[in-house]
C-alpha cells in the first residue's frame, strides 16, 4: 500500500508540472525536435512580418509619388512595389498558418485524429494562398487590387477558424488535466476505502476528498462552458467575444484545478500520516 501511495505522489508531481503552466502551447510539452521546429517557424513568421512592414512603406511611398506625377516610370515603380507588398502579405499569412500548425503539433493533449483534421484544414488554406501568389507576377495594378481584396476576405474568414482551433486546443488540454487528476483522485479514494474497511476512522480524509471532488466538478463545469463557447465561434462578428468568454472559463477551470491539486496533496499527506500512525 505504501508503494502504491508513493506512485500516487509521483504521478501528482508530474501533473503539477502541467498545472503550473496551462497555456495553450507550453514548450514544456515538446520534444527537442518539435521545440526547435516551432522556434524556427516562429522566427520565420517574425521575419516575414518585419519584411511586410518594410515593403508596405515602400509601396505607400511609390503610390503617393505616382498619384502626384502620373508618368510611366512612376507607374512601373508603383506596380513593382504593389506586387511585392501583395506577395509579402501572402507570405506572412502562410507563415502564420505554419506557426499555428507547429502549435498544433506541439499540443500533446490532442488526439491524432484531432491533430490531423486541424492540420489538413490549415494546409488547404496554405495551398489556396500559394495559388494566389502565382497570380501576382503578371498582374496589373487593378488585378493586384482584386487579389489583395480576395486575400483580405479570405483572411477574415480564416481568423474565425483559427480562433475556433485555438479554443479547441485550450479546452482539450484542460480536459486532459481534469481527467488525469480525476484518475489520481479515484486511486486515493480506493486507499481511503481500504483504510475504512480495516476499521480506521477516515472521516477527515473523506471530508478532504469531498472538497477535492467539489473543486473537480467546478473545473469540469467551467470546461464544458468554455467548450461550448469555442464551438459556437462561427462568425467574424462574434468570434472575438466568444473566444474571450471561452478563455475566461478556461482560466477559471485552471484555478479550480490548482485548488483541487492542493487538496489532493494534502489528502495524500494525511493518508501517509494515518499509515505511519
Amino acid at each position: 500500500m505504501r508503494r502504491e501511495l508513493l506512485a500516487l505522489v509521483i504521478t501528482g508531481v508530474f501533473l503539477l508540472s502541467f498545472l503550473g503552466s496551462a497555456s495553450a502551447f507550453s514548450l514544456r510539452e515538446l520534444g527537442e525536435a518539435i521545440q526547435q521546429k516551432y522556434q524556427e517557424i516562429k522566427q520565420k513568421y517574425l521575419n516575414a512580418s518585419n519584411f511586410y512592414q518594410e515593403v508596405r512603406q515602400k509601396w505607400l511611398q511609390a503610390r503617393e509619388t505616382y498619384q502626384q506625377i502620373k508618368n510611366e516610370t512612376n507607374r512601373e515603380e508603383a506596380l513593382e512595389w504593389a506586387r511585392k507588398v501583395a506577395g509579402a502579405g501572402i507570405n506572412i499569412t502562410i507563415t502564420y498558418l505554419e506557426k499555428v500548425i507547429a502549435k498544433v503539433n506541439a499540443t500533446t493533449a490532442l488526439t491524432e485524429e484531432q491533430r490531423s483534421a486541424i492540420i489538413s484544414e490549415l494546409q488547404l488554406r496554405i495551398e489556396w494562398l500559394r495559388n494566389r501568389s502565382q497570380e501576382i507576377p503578371q498582374a496589373n495594378l487593378s488585378e493586384i487590387s482584386n487579389i489583395t481584396h480576395k486575400i483580405r476576405n479570405y483572411w477574415q474568414n480564416h481568423r474565425v477558424a483559427v480562433k475556433r482551433h485555438v479554443g479547441k486546443i485550450l479546452s482539450v488540454k484542460i480536459n486532459w488535466l481534469i481527467q488525469k487528476l480525476e484518475n489520481l483522485t479515484e486511486r486515493a479514494e480506493a486507499k481511503i476505502e481500504e483504510l475504512k474497511a480495516n476499521g480506521t476512522n477516515t472521516s477527515e480524509l473523506e471530508a478532504l476528498l469531498d472538497d477535492l471532488n467539489e473543486k473537480l466538478d467546478l473545473a469540469k463545469e467551467k470546461y464544458e462552458a468554455a467548450k461550448e463557447k469555442f464551438e459556437n465561434i462561427t462568425t467574424l462578428e462574434e468570434a472575438d467575444q466568444l473566444f474571450r468568454e471561452g478563455r475566461d472559463f478556461i482560466r477559471e477551470a485552471h484555478q479550480y484545478l490548482v485548488q483541487a491539486f492542493q487538496q489532493f496533496k494534502q489528502l495524500v499527506k494525511e493518508i501517509k500520516e494515518v499509515l505511519a500512525g
